[in-house]
């Protein structure tokens, strides 16, 4: 890794542990009758930001950094198609607006076929399972298991979305 990396992993340590500290103002729902804190959920998600950072940075101090090998004759490289990262970079901040107009349960399996589509993913089984999988466990882990109230949409989405949750 080289020098400026190191320094983005230790400034990604120093704000995540200002974080956890800051989580500790986190008031409480008045009568909510929750059996765990408000802070709860944000301190280990910094938890584990804080070790996956400090792990980075304890590889980068033990690898030097390596030349990149030279490309045998012949073989090709792809190049990063820039067209399509900013594509989906877009159409994560348009999921961001159809998950409160359409509602989690619809906005979220169309987002991650778009992506597949825009990923040139072509297996038609794949493109069919993996978004309703994708959906039902980020339903069950945020809505069941985390107590996550995901947006529901409006009109008849919202309809729909009352039928799961």
């Amino acid at each position: 890794m080289i020098n400026g990396e190191k320094v983005f992993i230790s400034a990604i340590i120093v704000f995540a542990a200002f974080m956890y500290r800051e989580a500790d103002n986190i008031p409480n729902p008045a009568g909510a009758g929750y059996v765990m804190k408000a802070n709860f959920w944000p301190k280990l998600i910094l938890i584990g930001i804080i070790f996956m950072s400090l792990s980075a940075l304890f590889k980068s101090w033990k690898k030097k950094v390596e030349d990149k090998p030279a490309p045998v004759q012949g073989e090709e490289f792809e190049e990063p198609n820039r067209v399509r990262v900013m594509l989906i970079f877009v159409l994560c901040i348009i999921y961001t607006f159809a998950m409160s107009l359409m509602g989690f349960l619809i906005a979220t399996p169309l987002f991650v076929v778009a992506v597949l589509y825009l990923s040139e993913y072509r297996k038609v089984r794949g493109i069919i399972f993996l978004p309703l999988a994708i959906t039902i466990a980020f339903h069950v882990g945020f809505v069941w298991l985390g107590g996550v109230i995901m947006p529901r949409g409006y009109w008849f989405f919202r309809d729909f979305s009352l039928l799961f949750y």
